[in-house]
């Protein structure tokens, strides 16, 4: 009966449990979670599972990029003095002494005549540029490049710009005055140009005294970043480099040996490379080679791993070197007929019946152009069969890129001396004296207020002087084939069909550079062997890397290029002009032309800028505040990619003048220089009147008689007959006119950009 004995449940104290019974509970109950494991329920489980995800994460990341640091190029850090109060050399020394702790000579003093001895004993210049390494964490190598020695150009700007990745603003801080008074005229002009070409990281920096208190170093930094807001508003932090050269000398050409990182992307020896002062050449191999040893780091650490030598060039996918389009010179010329085609011709020959009624000696050119309309002197005109003349030099050019010329006959339009004044007042000459500047600026005045205005010549008629242009019914409607009547040269020039198609398919190139034979990834100091450089090329490439490596020149930049991005063609550039400069930006004048990626001069033609249109206005200057194009022959370049334009004053040096940056690289946009021929009213009858001054005879009347006119108030009409002999002419137009208005007539022709000649001998880069 075991099995029916009544079985109470134990008595639960509860809160009046005693001490020792509480702590029985508590220790069965810790006994019982861990044998249950750890929890995976609760705020508290989850928050822990979090904060270890998140560490692990971290160590991974700091993992990555201390192994990607390592494996990169030194970060190059640039010194740049806005006034010449800044003592650049005790700026050097303190940056140096920072950075090298263990160095066991004296730094040199300002001159940069003595030498220092570094940690491992090797003689370094105290204005050279050196490389250091940053003891963590995080450990970083540093290429600190000293403030250049002498004047400073615009260009060792330019070339500082492309170079560093950090650049210090040096401003002095003797006092606590405006902050304009820190930054002097040329430390303006160098933050004008590096907003142009784009800002790297900038750290502004005021050089103090060393007995300065910590109250006047902090109001020092207060106030250097007020002035730094000024120019570079925002918050801020308080390529390839060139290291050496050599050349092997054989005959007239030469082999140039660069030594130095490769930066950014991977380098392939299939590529073509850009070499400041020389130009674009192709590239034999690319070899790794032992990289400078920094000055505050043991020997040990100075053993870098070397990497793998590139193959040399692959010929089948190697990049060739060849500037201008070889076309065909006989792709104008007429074939012999196909059946077909004759049986064709003679149909239309016979169908087409129509004639026309042109002025005397009017051309085929210009009958195109001009609408039957007839007229009423029978003797002054004559038929002519409304048929095309296949062997007409305009139609034997029409097709684009299909000619071959040496481009000596036919650079532009001013052959015919229509551009003289415009190239007069275009030149850049030095040593302009003020009576020219002050002719210039009336001229670009002038045409502020009378723009496109041109007077007929009295000495010539006017229908030989403006031979070559014609009239347009509508700006806007009225079509203009961009194939038509090109020049000679415009058959030497590539265009692309699908530009955005192109640079997708170049980047796409350069990013399988680095898994090659041929290539080298990022981050490697390497040795590049460039073949068939000039001996004059290659001195100046000498000269100018024996320069940086003493501190009196900015570093050398070498640029692997692109797919096609040797060959010429059009680029239009938009362009705006600096507020800081007065002279005037003339059409074709000789620019000096800086983008990312190259230097070189030229000279273009500007533009408006007007989006959607088939047909753009040339441009006679670029106006202050106004938007222009400039389309220029140059190499082929993929945008986003800056353009600062530079113009020579009287003493030579540089300035800023404009900027602004890559549009497209279309050799078919037309650029339509516009004249117009002005006449004024002598009598008048409600919508007719007779008009003088616009013409000096009656043949020229009668022969720009299909015409439209138009007036300074909005009427349009078109010319009736002459009057007498020496240039009046009856005039009907849609209003009533008025005694006071203006008669007017518009003209264009198309102006093409001058073919660069100096681009191909490799003079002009610079």
């Amino acid at each position: 009966m075991a099995g029916l004995k009544q079985q109470n449940k134990p008595h639960k104290p509860g809160r009046r449990a005693g001490a020792r019974a509480r702590q029985s509970h508590k220790v069965a109950k810790e006994a019982r979670k861990s044998a249950a494991g750890p929890a995976h329920k609760g705020a508290a489980g989850r928050q822990q599972r979090h904060n270890t995800a998140k560490q692990i994460r971290d160590a991974k990341r700091a993992e990555l990029l201390a192994h990607h640091r390592s494996q990169t190029a030194p970060a190059v850090v640039a010194i740049l003095p806005l006034s010449q109060d800044v003592d650049s050399g005790m700026l050097w020394n303190a940056l140096l002494s920072a950075s090298m702790p263990n160095n066991n000579a004296t730094l040199a003093e300002a001159s940069g005549e003595a030498e220092m001895k570094d940690a491992l004993g090797a003689s370094v210049h105290p204005w050279a540029p050196t490389e250091v390494v940053v003891q963590g964490p995080p450990k970083q190598r540093l290429t600190l490049l000293p403030p250049l020695i002498g004047n400073v150009d615009a260009m060792s700007i330019v070339d500082i710009g492309r170079a560093a990745d950090v650049i210090i603003l040096a401003m002095p801080c003797h006092d606590t005055d405006a902050a304009t008074k820190h930054i002097d005229p040329t430390g303006l002009a160098s933050m004008a140009v590096l907003r142009s070409l784009g800002l790297p990281t900038l750290v502004a920096v005021a050089t103090v005294g060393p007995s300065a208190s910590l109250k006047d170093r902090a109001q020092a930094k207060k106030t250097v970043a007020a002035a730094l807001d000024v120019e570079v508003p925002g918050d801020h932090k308080g390529a390839r480099i060139s290291d050496e050269s050599s050349a092997d000398e054989s005959s007239r050409t030469c082999c140039l040996h660069l030594r130095g990182y490769i930066r950014g992307t991977a380098l392939s020896a299939n590529q073509l490379i850009h070499v400041p002062t020389a130009g674009d050449y192709q590239i034999s191999h690319i070899s790794s080679a032992n990289p400078p040893a920094a000055h505050n780091s043991d020997r040990h650490t100075q053993t870098h791993k070397r990497k793998r030598a590139a193959d040399g060039a692959d010929e089948a996918s190697r990049e060739g070197l060849e500037r201008e389009h070889q076309g065909d010179n006989l792709a104008g010329e007429q074939t012999w007929p196909t059946q077909e085609e004759l049986a064709e011709a003679a149909t239309s020959q016979a169908d087409s019946s129509h004639r026309r009624r042109l002025p005397k000696g009017t051309s085929e050119y210009q009958a195109a152009w001009i609408l039957d309309d007839g007229g009423d002197d029978e003797e002054e005109y004559e038929e002519v069969d409304d048929q095309p003349d296949s062997t007409h030099p305009s139609k034997a050019a029409s097709h684009a890129f299909s000619e071959m010329g040496d481009g000596d006959a036919e650079m532009g339009d001013d052959e015919d001396g229509d551009e003289g004044s415009e190239v007069d007042v275009g030149s850049s000459d030095v040593g302009m004296n003020a009576q020219e500047a002050k002719r210039r600026w009336g001229a670009q005045q002038e045409d502020a207020h009378f723009p496109d205005e041109v007077d007929t010549p009295t000495d010539m008629p006017a229908r030989q002087r403006f031979a070559k242009y014609r009239g347009l019914k509508s700006w806007r409607t009225s079509p203009w084939d961009p194939m038509e009547s090109l020049p000679r040269h415009y058959s030497r020039v590539f265009a692309l069909q699908y530009p955005k198609r192109a640079h997708a398919r170049a980047n796409a190139l350069q990013a399988e550079a680095a898994h090659n034979a041929s290539g080298v990834p990022s981050g490697v100091y390497v040795e590049v062997c460039i073949v068939n450089v000039p001996c004059t090329a290659a001195v100046r490439v000498l000269a100018r890397t024996e320069a940086f490596l003493k501190g009196t020149a900015a570093p050398l930049v070498a640029r692997g290029l692109l797919q096609h991005e040797a060959k010429l063609s059009v680029l239009n550039f938009s362009l705006r002009k600096a507020s800081t400069y007065q002279a005037p930006v003339a059409n074709k004048a000789q620019l000096v032309l800086c983008t990312g990626l190259r230097t070189w001069e030229g000279k273009g033609v500007l533009s408006s800028d007007e989006p959607g249109s088939d047909k753009h206005k040339m441009e006679r200057y670029l106006h202050p505040g106004r938007q222009c194009m400039l389309s220029i022959i140059a190499p082929i370049s993929y945008g986003p990619l800056p353009l600062l334009v530079f113009l020579r004053d009287e003493a030579g040096n540089l300035q800023l003048a404009a900027s602004g940056s890559l549009r497209s690289c279309n050799p078919n946009r037309p650029v339509l220089k516009k004249i117009v021929l002005s006449g004024y009213p002598v009598r008048v009858h409600k919508v007719k009147g007779v008009v003088r001054w616009m013409f000096h005879t009656a043949e020229d009347v009668r022969w720009f008689r299909p015409l439209g006119l138009w007036t300074k108030r909005g009427r349009h009409g078109h010319i009736r007959e002459p009057v007498g002999t020496h240039g009046a002419m009856k005039c009907i137009f849609d209003a009533p006119l008025s005694q006071q208005d203006v008669v007017c007539a518009s003209l264009y022709k198309r102006v093409f950009p001058q073919w660069p000649q100096e681009l191909l001998d490799k003079e002009a880069w610079l």
